[in-house]
């Protein structure tokens, strides 16, 4: 019997998930499908169904409203942990530029203090800030290499050149005296 031919004896439409049910029903029948049908009809059949539609539904509604309170558990979670990453952010951005430390020196201008004076090793550089400055050579820790193209432009430790001329943008400029 085909779907069709079921609906029209009994005036139910079955979904088909329910017609197939239906069919292993009719093909455990005696009888042929008219005598189905009525017995269908009278046993309470779309009744039944019915019965079972709305118990999936009841089951399906239940799903939804439990999946609708994870989502909205999930998203306050994740609202609450937006909330501290913007926090971390707006801590993090607090940070500033500095306007007006360091020097107004441009890079050309350190290149001329590099050609200017004496180059030290580590060591006269240690007893040069101890002597100027009252610290104890032994603990001042530093290195004067450098990769940048100004210092390895500087002359070689035995040659002095004294600056002629204090680079432009500074008000005073002062060389290592040659020892």
């Amino acid at each position: 019997m085909m779907m069709s031919e079921f609906i029209d004896r009994t005036g139910f439409e079955p979904t088909a998930k329910e017609y197939a049910k239906i069919k292993e029903a009719y093909y455990n029948f005696d009888g042929d499908k008219d005598a189905f049908c009525k017995a269908f009809v009278k046993d309470g059949g779309a009744r039944k169904l019915c019965k079972a539609r709305a118990a999936e539904i009841d089951r399906l509604n239940s799903l939804l409203l439990e999946s609708e309170r994870q989502y909205k558990k999930d998203m306050a979670d994740c609202e609450k942990r937006i909330d501290e990453l913007t926090a971390e952010l707006d801590r993090e951005l607090e940070w500033k530029p500095s306007d007006g430390a360091g020097t107004n020196m441009r890079q050309s201008d350190y290149a001329h203090l590099a050609d200017c004076g004496k180059t030290m090793t580590d060591e006269e550089a240690k007893a040069f800030i101890a002597d100027e400055c009252g610290s104890l050579p032994r603990k001042s820790t530093f290195s004067m290499r450098s990769t940048s193209t100004a210092a390895s432009a500087s002359p070689p430790p035995s040659t002095v050149r004294p600056c002629t001329s204090p680079p432009t943008g500074t008000t005073s400029a002062s060389t290592v005296p040659a020892s």
